[in-house]
């Protein structure tokens, strides 16, 4: 409990800076030739030089037996779904594609049973399906609510665009993407952070210019105030990388998860500050659901920590039933 919280603080300020930086930096019209590939290339360059050399000082053999398969596994799936949000942020309103990606404690707590053998119990089940409701409502596919459904793609930035499929796909595909992450990094507990993020970073170099170069979206940001964004970015976002890794380290792939959350509040904030969008009705019903699963998770582990006399514990007794 001691470490859930730590993280909590840390990462509602951590988190909430870079969600700012997400927002100026990937997310303004006058930044849209910037690819979102471009942008993970930078990420992934800062994490490896301000980490080559503590990755070389401190560690005498960084591959573990067993684990470079892991390593490299959690190196491709936190590169894929990072690109994939960045994807989703620039077709998708701010707050809608940051309560999907930031759902991802339901796929954690499916494959954390799966391949941590982490309990999942009817509890688990009605959160997962409160959120993935939740997930519907904010994603409106026009199968479901035919074509006239009011969307947030009506605010001046998406004037004139028809409703892009793939930016909900790319949304919900970052979020499966994350929730392995958080398994993977579960598994590499017994790695320094700085060897998983020297790795993490060096493979996000490889991999992104790979990508880049395949579609021609190479390009070089603007001098002056764009480059500034994407350092930026770069050096928030390896933050919270660090907190994250060492927050793995310490707690249980779920809880850790949930904390991430407290995004969605501040990406509704952001949206409206920054852009002027104000989020529909259907928004607001899908982030009231996703958030309530997410408290209600939270309510749950809390309530596990307590001393079994707590009273708190015996209010909050029918979370915890399996």
């Amino acid at each position: 409990m001691r470490y859930f919280c730590y993280y909590v603080h840390h990462d509602i300020l951590g988190n909430s800076v870079e969600h700012s930086q997400n927002v100026v930096g990937v997310n303004m019209p006058e930044n849209l030739e910037l690819h979102q590939f471009v942008d993970g290339f930078r990420r992934g360059e800062t994490s490896t030089k301000r980490l080559l050399t503590r990755w070389k000082s401190q560690m005498n053999c960084p591959y573990l037996a067993g684990k470079r398969v892991i390593l490299l596994l959690r190196c491709f799936m936190g590169t894929t779904g990072l690109m994939l949000s960045f994807y989703a942020f620039r077709h998708m309103p701010l707050a809608d594609a940051s309560v999907i990606i930031f759902s991802t404690p339901v796929f954690v707590a499916i494959f954390a049973r799966v391949f941590l053998k982490e309990q999942c119990s009817i509890f688990n089940v009605i959160t997962i399906v409160l959120t993935l409701v939740g997930v519907v409502l904010i994603t409106r596919p026009p199968f479901i609510f035919g074509e006239t459904s009011p969307s947030a793609l009506e605010s001046e930035r998406y004037v004139g665009k028809n409703y892009d499929i793939w930016g909900p796909v790319a949304a919900i595909s970052s979020t499966l993407f994350g929730a392995n992450v958080y398994i993977l990094l579960r598994a590499l507990k017994g790695l320094h952070f700085s060897v998983i993020m020297t790795n993490f970073g060096a493979f996000a170099l490889i991999y992104t210019l790979i990508v880049c170069g395949s579609i021609g979206a190479i390009c070089w940001p603007a001098c002056g105030h764009d480059r500034w964004l994407v350092v930026v970015l770069g050096i928030f976002s390896f933050l919270g990388q660090i907190l994250l890794t060492l927050s793995l380290q310490m707690e249980q792939a779920g809880p850790v998860a949930i904390a991430r959350c407290a995004d969605i509040v501040f990406a509704f904030i952001w949206q409206i500050m920054f852009f002027g969008e104000t989020p529909t009705g259907y928004s607001l019903l899908g982030a009231v659901l996703v958030v309530s699963s997410v408290i209600l998770t939270a309510l749950k582990k809390w309530a596990l920590s307590l001393p079994r006399d707590s009273t708190v514990r015996k209010r909050l007794r029918y979370l915890i039933i399996d």
